[in-house]
Order: structure tokens, then sequence, then C-alpha cells
């Protein structure tokens, strides 16, 4: 059959290549949009996470520096009742002082009657005596008084420490908004690790000392030279430990806990967690469409990303900042510091922040995030 001429020039369908680079084209635009949406969402998800984990550790870090703070305080609590203490103590000291000087030149007068100066002595030591017992029911009321209120402010920073600290993580869920929802600092500790110390170490070793020093130089300045005051003030250093010791059996002092006496442990370790919400949704969408909807994969590595680029936490701790091994020190000096620690959960990589979530149960007190390097 022959082929009229118009035929001969249209070419056949088959053999036609016109247009064929466009077909090219269009399906490697596709891909290169699918690439460019995989890229955004890939660095707009690393910039998010970033973002979280600045709030995760600034928030632990700022917990902690609370925590350390709250100790100082109640460190700073302790130093001031001591002093306080030191005042009454020696007040009642010397008041023991002059009571003896009082018995032993009276004891000698009754053996001596009027002919010696003992019965003069006695009625001036026992002058100073009555002063000095006035002066010592006056400073007991005061001091105790003062104490009491001083072991009352510390005990309101023992509970109001950490929630403070919460409210401080919370502040900076909010600081760091639009990227943070909330956030929260586990574990959920009741107060701080301090107690109200029942034992007489403090007064021993904190108060007793300078008792000793200061009395037998003001009963002296205080009362007039006789041999009876010598005898008086021998006796009365008797009375230093005694004395000192009233001021420690009604727990005014604080001490940390026993569970605390180990530095580094978990009851100096503050976590926090922020939670976000990241819409990958977008790009995710985006990679599909360019894969013709073959992208399930792509997806499933998408949604992991956001799983874990939706939670971040850091770990910080408080701890004294001293080379001192004695436990009973670390509330008598202000050199509580916070730093931050790098600590592990379950979870390795994005598919592994289901463990990670589960852990928050296991961060409470008791348990913790073991097994993954954060940061």
């Amino acid at each position: 059959m022959r082929l009229t001429a118009r035929q001969e020039r249209e070419p056949r369908l088959v053999a036609d290549q016109a247009g064929a680079t466009m077909v090219m084209g269009v399906f490697m635009a596709v891909l290169l949009v699918g690439l460019i949406y995989y890229v955004w969402g890939i660095g707009d998800a690393v910039m998010f996470r970033e973002r979280m984990q600045d709030a995760s550790d600034t928030a632990a870090f700022s917990a902690a520096v609370v925590h350390a703070r709250g100790m100082n305080l109640i460190a700073l609590m302790n130093m001031i009742m001591a002093a306080l203490s030191v005042v009454a103590a020696t007040v009642a000291v010397i008041s023991n002082m002059l009571g003896f000087a009082t018995a032993a030149a009276t004891f000698v007068c009754s053996l001596c009657w009027s002919f010696c100066d003992a019965c003069a002595h006695a009625i001036e030591h026992g002058v100073e005596w009555g002063i000095a017992e006035t002066i010592d029911a006056f400073t007991y009321e005061a001091v105790y008084g003062l104490n009491e209120g001083m072991h009352a402010y510390a005990m309101g920073l023992r509970v109001g420490v950490p929630l403070a600290a919460q409210a401080r993580v919370q502040r900076y869920a909010e600081f760091y908004d639009p990227v943070t929802d909330n956030g929260v600092m586990l574990p959920i500790r009741p107060e701080l690790p301090v107690e109200d110390d029942m034992d007489t170490w403090a007064c021993n070793e904190k108060v007793a000392p300078y008792v000793a020093i200061l009395a037998p130089i003001n009963a002296r300045l205080w009362s007039h030279n006789s041999v009876y005051q010598g005898v008086g003030i021998a006796f009365g250093m008797t009375t230093v430990i005694s004395e000192s010791q009233v001021w420690c059996q009604f727990g005014f002092f604080q001490r940390v806990t026993d569970a605390a006496q180990e530095q580094g442990n978990d009851e100096y370790q503050v976590q926090a967690y922020m939670l976000g919400e990241h819409d990958l949704a977008w790009t995710q969408t985006g990679v599909a469409v360019a894969t013709w909807g073959e992208g399930d994969e792509v997806g499933g590595m998408y949604s992991d990303l956001a799983e874990f680029g939706d939670l971040s936490f850091a770990q910080a701790e408080f701890m004294f900042d001293d080379e001192e091994d004695d436990w009973r020190e670390w509330m008598w000096a202000m050199n509580w510091r916070a730093r931050l620690r790098r600590f592990r959960t379950s979870a390795a990589g994005p598919g592994g922040v289901g463990a990670a979530l589960s852990g928050l149960s296991g961060a409470l007190p008791g348990g913790g995030l073991d097994e993954t390097v954060v940061h």
C-alpha cells in the first residue's frame, strides 16, 4: 500500500522522539522537589532539636543552681544560729563562773567569819552573779526566739526550693516558646536532702570551742579580780560542753540526710524534660508526593524523627565543691555549686524514643535513665 505524501511527512508515533527530554525532566523535577522537601525537613528537624536541647540544658542547670543556692542559704542559717548559740552559751558559762566564785568566797567567809576579806568578795561576786543571771535569762530567750525563727526559715527553704526549681524549669519552657510547650523537673523532690540535726556534734565542734575562749576572757572583764574569781573560772570551764549542747537539743541546726552522705548520688541529681511539637507533616507529604506514594519507609523515618524531636532531656547536679570528706561539714560552708552532667537512657537514636518516654517513670526516686548518652 502506497503512502500519500502527507503520510510520508508525518513520523510514526513509536518512532517519534520529540519531547522525550521533557518527560525525563518532569520525573527529575519531581525527584528534585522531593529531595528539597527531604533536606528541608531534616534541616528544620535538626534546628528544632538543637533548640529543644538548649532548652533542657538551660532548665536542668538552672534547677540545679536553685538547689545549690538553697543549700547555701541553709548553711548560712546554720552559721548564724551557731554564732547566736555561742553568745548565749558564753553568757551562761560566765554566769556559772561567777556563781562558783561567789560560792567559793562564801565558803571561805563562813570559816573565817568577818576576820578575812572573803566576805567582801562574796558580796561583790554575788552582785555580779545576780546581774549575770539576769542577762543570761534575757539572752537565752532572745537567742531561742531568733534560732526558732531561722529554723522555720530553713524548713521553708527545704520545701520551697524544689518548688522554685520546678517553676524555673517551666519558665524556661515558656521562654523557648514556640519550640517548647511544657517542662518538668524530675525526680519530684518533696524537699532538699536536709533534715534537723538532733546530734550534739554541731555544738561540740561549732559552738563549744568559741565558748571556751570567750567565756574566761569576758568573765575576767565583767567581774573584779580576786583569787575566788580564778577558782570560779576554773570550775565554770567544766560547764562549757553542757551549756553548748543545750542548743542542739532543739534540732535547730541542719544536716544532710542519711541518703545524701555521698556526693554525686541520686539525691543530688536534677533532670529536666522539655516537651514540644514539631510539625513534619508538610515535608513528609512533599516527599510522599515526589515518590508517587511509595515513601512509606521515608515516612516512617520522618515519624521517628518527629517523635525524637518532640522530647529533650538533660541532667545536672548540685554538689559541695570542696574536698571535705566529713559529710557533717557540708552544711557549714557556702560551697554548694551546680554543674551539667551527661547521662544515659535506654533510647538510642530516633527509634528508641519510646524507651526514653517510658523511662520517665524510672526517673522518679528509685529509678533513672541509665543507658543512652545525651549530648
